[in-house]
């Protein structure tokens, strides 16, 4: 009888145990995200950096992709930044300015057959080292070429890009 008590415990601890792998997405990249697109979690389960082609030849350039594959989402990110910086740990900003004065950002966010340019305000990127960046965006506007829609980005994403 204590035997049969003894594997009872045993079996239902064993159905109990959740691996913290079923929870990471299908790259197995761990993806702390609080972004939200117009009130609406944007849930990434994919993040990729890669360089990207700077505006002028004193400039480096990355791009950031934010992919939700299974609600056809996707946010780009594309920064310029001086290769004299410390970038690309700094505010960019979605807009016009004065060149060499501010760090620049363009993209674009897409859901479904929607497309949309990334148009206002600011991002913050923060290098945290082997390929982890935090990506806060701070109230940035989405604009909706076709029919002038705006949508708001907002909240953070840390991750293994």
């Amino acid at each position: 009888m204590k035997n049969g008590f003894y594997a009872l415990i045993f079996s239902l601890l064993l159905i109990g145990c959740k691996s913290d792998d079923d929870s990471l997405p299908e790259n197995n990249k761990i993806i702390n995200s609080t972004i939200m697109v117009d009130g609406v979690a944007f849930v990434p389960t994919e993040l990729k950096v890669m360089n990207g082609t700077p505006n002028f030849s004193e400039e480096e350039s990355l791009v950031f992709t934010f992919k939700n594959t299974s609600q056809n989402e996707q946010i780009i990110v594309k920064i310029d930044y001086p290769n004299s910086s410390t970038a690309p740990d700094g505010i960019y900003n979605f807009g016009i300015g004065e060149i060499g004065t501010m760090l620049f950002a363009q993209g674009s966010y897409g859901k479904g057959s929607n497309y949309y340019s990334l148009a206002g305000y600011t991002v913050q990127v923060t290098s945290l080292g082997n390929d982890k960046y935090k990506i806060e965006f701070q109230n940035v506007q989405a604009v909706n070429i076709n029919s002038g829609l705006i949508v708001v980005i907002t909240g953070y994403c840390e991750g293994d890009f």
